[in-house]
């Protein structure tokens, strides 16, 4: 910012008379003016009065009408179960055809709920600049597939499964599927999906096995079913559900309107999912498309990929996650585990014990589909399996659950030796009288 010119300044200035040794330039370069100021006050009708300080570009004064429609529209969303941050009340007030003189700025909102604590806050959460985003240009070029449960009472489970459109965050089904997340219900709401919207490139999902059975060396129904359309089924990472964000954050909206109205039964459950589906594609502005912009309004937009025509040979699919470099992780056949002190390890969100004669070890765990097989490391026995599905209870026992093939949870296989940091109370010498 200038600095403003006083008085004295004004008044040397117009008693100023250029000549050959103090010309204008030298003036100006001695007072630390412009040209332009100097004349400007010289041809002014009023030189000696300062000019107005206020900004160019006020701080625009809302009435208070303004202000109680953002708390009005802000305890409707929130009751109602919808996104009730500033955008999504400014669109409301949008949506509303309210005049703009009474509709602030995104941050004039953001600010006021927080002036009036009405904000939820959360300092934890993960900066967005930490994250690789990415988009797909076309239409129909992937789409993200994902199941979630909703409890409407400590007993009563439904599974709700969920498609969207990667490009155009299109939600193309929202479904609760009676028999659970299996892979009659999942080829349905695709064919149907596919019927409706085309075929798309490729469809992300998770490791689920109702989804895709690739990360585990088997080619399941959906990845035939898709591959004999021509489209690729990937599967994510396992535990990176960062890589299907966009499904993954869709979930929440669904989720706080199936809480805020608590649909209790099959029937009103499938009527809220299909009202929030109109609402979220043609009524729900979407913050990563733009102000204003809904998901319908994106598509219609949008340019629609050419569908594959030749069909996928499914057994090739299997050959991106065979190898030990697909994106930095070891592959489906096989991951590595330390057996840390008590015995035991971490794996897919369990704790797996053997006993604490194995602690110090190390375990290679390869994945068949139907079990795992657990190999002591470096000597390449076969030490014990554990079969598939893993139990719901996050302790899992080897001696309860499993089956041991070399060894047992008091003993190692014959030839290991024991690396226990602790020497066990049977190894200790016993002292003598004529130690004491």
């Amino acid at each position: 910012m200038s600095q403003r010119i006083t008085t004295h300044i004004r008044r040397l200035i117009l008693a100023h008379k250029p000549t050959e040794t103090d010309s204008i330039a030298e003036f100006c370069r001695r007072h630390k003016l412009s040209r332009d100021s100097y004349y400007r006050i010289r041809n002014d009708e009023n030189p000696l009065r300062p000019a107005s300080t206020a900004p160019k570009n006020p701080h625009t004064k809302f009435p208070p009408l303004t202000w109680e429609l953002i708390r009005q529209f802000r305890t409707e969303l929130t009751n109602a179960g919808y996104d009730d941050g500033p955008r999504s009340i400014k669109w409301t007030l949008i949506r509303h055809n309210y005049p703009p003189h009474l509709i602030p700025s995104t941050s004039r909102i953001g600010q006021f709920l927080h002036d009036e604590q009405l904000t939820r806050l959360n300092p934890r959460k993960r900066p967005h600049s930490s994250i690789k985003r990415f988009q797909k240009e076309f239409a129909n070029e992937l789409w993200q597939l994902d199941g979630f449960e909703y409890h409407p009472t400590r007993t009563a489970k439904f599974v709700i499964l969920q498609l969207i459109d990667d490009c155009t965050r299109l939600m193309l089904a929202l479904q609760e599927s009676p028999t659970g997340e299996t892979n009659a219900s999942v080829l349905a709401l695709l064919t149907d999906a596919i019927t409706t919207y085309g075929r798309p490139r490729e469809i992300l999902c998770d490791n689920a096995r109702a989804f895709t059975l690739q990360r585990q060396g088997m080619i399941g129904t959906i990845d035939a079913a898709m591959a004999a359309q021509g489209i690729i089924v990937t599967p994510g990472p396992y535990y990176h559900p960062q890589n299907q964000g966009k499904i993954e954050r869709a979930h929440e909206p669904v989720l706080n309107r199936l809480r805020a109205t608590n649909p209790t039964t099959q029937r009103a459950l499938r009527q809220r999912l299909d009202d929030f589906k109109n609402h979220y594609n043609a009524h729900r502005q979407h913050q990563s498309l733009g102000e204003g912009i809904t998901p319908a309004a994106a598509w219609d937009a949008a340019t629609i990929i050419t569908p594959p025509f030749e069909p996928i040979d499914p057994t090739a699919l299997l050959d991106r996650y065979t190898t030990t470099d697909d994106r930095g992780r070891l592959d489906f056949e096989y991951a590595t585990r330390p057996l840390h002190a008590h015995g035991f390890i971490t794996y897919r969100g369990h704790t797996i014990t053997f006993g604490k004669v194995w602690e110090g070890h190390k375990l290679m765990i390869i994945d068949k589909g139907t079990h795992l097989e657990f190999y002591l490391i470096p000597h390449g026995e076969l030490v014990a399996t554990l079969d598939l599905p893993l139990t719901e209870s996050r302790n899992i026992n080897i001696k309860r659950h499993g089956r041991f093939i070399a060894g047992d949870n008091m003993r190692l296989p014959s030839g290991v030796e024991d690396r226990r940091k602790s020497t066990p109370v049977s190894d200790k010498s016993v002292p003598r009288l004529s130690d004491k």
